[in-house]
């Protein structure tokens, strides 16, 4: 609990104050953070990275940044954001961006280092609970890309007009080799990018947001089994418990912000191709979601489907109301159901179980082994093929 505190901290020094300009016109940091209570009735831990399950948990939607910003030598620019996700420890956040820019002219920067994937439409604010009206980005569409958030390569953004109303920018990108660890609890991911490459346009004016962007990546993923049916099976068999699979993977994205009257709706679609020894993959997500402004309250619904016939197979529902306390800080109370629409399969034991938007699959087995009759598969569920989860969150900048 005594993690808790710091954020409480920052949340009353948030509703006093907004970006500190620690050199004017120079040099200026600002902040952010969410402060997330929340809990499943599924023992099997629902959304990757947040790990939400049947306990209560104050640190699976916490979050707190801290960004940098400065401006030198006239066109050049630097910035800095170091995150604590909810994956991490306080003690041991992340650099989600470090990188250096040129603007080269009024309409054309070009920056270089750790840069966010320009994929979805909150990818630049992925982490900032007050920018969006619901307490957690729907998890079908934004961990499509397996959590992968950045790259490390070079980047530009042109900005452009489009007649008297509409403003756009196309942003191309290049990613150099790097290297990115993912916790799948039963499971440990190594993933090894060769290059990651791709675009993203966005055009809009004052209450339309439209987006359409592509990733192409080709990478290595080193998966190590720590726990689960598959790991006791490659125990008894003796087999190595790492293995490296070569992907080449495509995504296509299109995303739509609509503001009319007192509604904001949210709409985001995609579609990817999975190239591996194994076959190819085709997968489609989206999601639809709408808030009605009345005053400082924004009541809304958000439905979330991932329509693969793979085992992330899944829809979600979630109903919430927001609470804009500050213009700088809110409070979320939400409610998301989620339920597998993958089919169980009990006859391969090597065969990917229906998980959707838990972590792992709620199916699995233990093994007992038999030098004469070979291996027996005793299933068993960890939970449902569902999970409520409940959740309350506040929400800050500064």
């Amino acid at each position: 609990m005594s993690k808790i505190y710091p954020v409480i901290a920052l949340m009353l020094l948030a509703s006093q104050t907004h970006a500190i300009e620690l050199i004017d016109d120079h040099l200026r940091l600002s902040g952010f953070g969410t402060f997330g209570v929340t809990q499943s009735d599924n023992p099997t831990p629902y959304y990757l990275n947040r790990n939400i399950v049947d306990e209560t948990c104050y640190d699976c939607d916490t979050t707190l940044g801290l960004q940098l910003d400065a401006r030198f030598l006239g066109s050049f620019k630097a910035s800095v954001q170091v995150v604590k996700r909810p994956e991490d420890s306080f003690s041991d956040p992340s650099f989600e961006w470090a990188y250096i820019g040129w603007e080269a002219s009024d309409d054309l920067e070009l920056r270089a280092g750790r840069l966010r994937i320009p994929l979805q439409l909150a990818s630049d604010y992925y982490f900032v609970g007050q920018s969006y009206p619901w307490l957690r980005l729907p998890s079908e569409v934004y961990n499509a890309s397996a959590g992968v958030n950045y790259f490390e390569g070079v980047s530009a953004e042109y900005r452009f007009e489009l007649g008297e109303l509409w403003t756009g920018t196309f942003i191309p990108f290049y990613g150099f080799e790097q290297t990115n660890d993912l916790d799948r609890l039963n499971e440990f991911w190594e993933i090894e990018i060769e290059y990651l490459r791709g675009f993203s346009v966005r055009i809009e004016d004052d209450s339309l947001t439209t987006q359409i962007s592509y990733l192409d990546t080709k990478l290595t993923n080193n998966t190590t089994y720590t726990g689960g049916g598959l790991y006791e099976l490659i125990q008894a068999s003796g087999m190595p418990a790492t293995v490296s699979n070569d992907f080449e993977f495509q995504l296509l994205n299109l995303g739509v912000i609509y503001t009319v009257g007192a509604w904001e709706i949210w709409s985001e679609w995609g579609a990817s191709r999975t190239k591996s020894a194994f076959g190819e993959g085709k997968g489609r997500v989206g999601y639809l979601g709408a808030g009605y402004h009345i005053g400082t309250w924004t009541p809304y619904a958000l439905f979330a489907k991932d329509y693969s016939e793979g085992a992330a197979a899944s829809a979600s529902t979630t109903a919430g109301l927001r609470w804009d306390v500050l213009s700088n800080v809110s409070v979320n109370l939400e409610y998301t159901y989620t339920k597998l629409d993958g089919e169980f399969n009990p006859t391969s034991p090597f065969a990917p179980q229906p998980h959707g938007q838990f972590v792992y699959s709620p199916y699995d087995y233990t093994v007992g082994f038999n030098p004469i009759s070979g291996p027996s598969f005793d299933w068993f569920t960890y939970g449902e093929d569902h999970a409520n989860i409940f959740s309350l969150g506040v929400n800050f900048t500064f």
